[in-house]
């Protein structure tokens, strides 16, 4: 008798949730659809956050293409940039799941680098001219040869007291950049291309982009001259 009652407990214990579950709904749907939807997103899905790039990422990205696949270290590139360890670390770990960076090959993914640069780079790190200051020269402000000419007061400069050339303020995309450059030439260029793609009118823009991805996808920037 005891086990008769135990087993018509069961559907009646059943049907108490289940009544107590529609009550919630009917409470729920009162406050509107968004307050249905946040209780099933509460018991059955919990999204997981994703970490957000930072503009650092991109440099050490374009610094690994230079390298045209040869092996690297942390440490190297920690010294090439004046970057952290633990920083170049995490900035390719953001990039892995971002899908710009192999972690087994340790190569970026050249052709979804360019097109991130390309085409999206310059919304989420964009780039403002402030008042003129000394600096390195950026963009028609660098030393490189550009199939178009400019107006002297283009010439665009990431701040820093031992540059030679005079023009309005843009911050790099990692502030130890301007130190570290003048022996960096191949990111130089890749760097001055992006700034092109973030500050220049249309025709610069559009060159910028095209030689961009043509560098990029070709694995390497060898030659780039001043």
């Amino acid at each position: 008798m005891a086990q008769g009652v135990a087993r018509g407990d069961k559907p009646r214990q059943g049907m108490t949730r289940l009544l107590h579950l529609l009550h919630e709904l009917q409470g729920v749907r009162r406050q509107g659809g968004a307050a249905v939807h946040s209780l099933f997103a509460n018991r059955e899905y919990q999204p997981r956050s994703l970490p957000v790039l930072k503009p650092q990422d991109i440099v050490i990205l374009l610094h690994l293409t230079t390298k045209q696949g040869r092996p690297w270290s942390f440490d190297e590139v920690h010294r090439e940039l004046n970057i952290s360890t633990s920083e170049v670390h995490a900035a390719l770990k953001r990039a892995a799941v971002a899908r710009l960076y192999e972690p087994e090959s340790r190569v970026p993914q050249s052709h979804a680098v360019a097109e991130f640069c390309v085409h999206g780079l310059k919304y989420a790190f964009p780039a403002v001219l402030g008042g003129p200051t000394r600096g390195i020269g950026t963009c028609s402000g660098s030393s490189f040869t550009f199939p178009f000419t400019f107006e002297k007061s283009d010439t665009p400069v990431w701040p820093h007291p031992k540059g030679l050339v005079r023009g309005p303020a843009v911050e790099p995309l990692y502030h130890s950049i301007p130190g570290v450059i003048s022996k960096l030439q191949e990111l130089y260029y890749l760097l001055v291309l992006v700034d092109f793609i973030r500050l220049g009118r249309a025709r610069e823009r559009s060159w910028a982009a095209e030689t961009l991805t043509g560098l990029l996808e070709k694995g390497a920037v060898y030659g780039a001259q001043p």
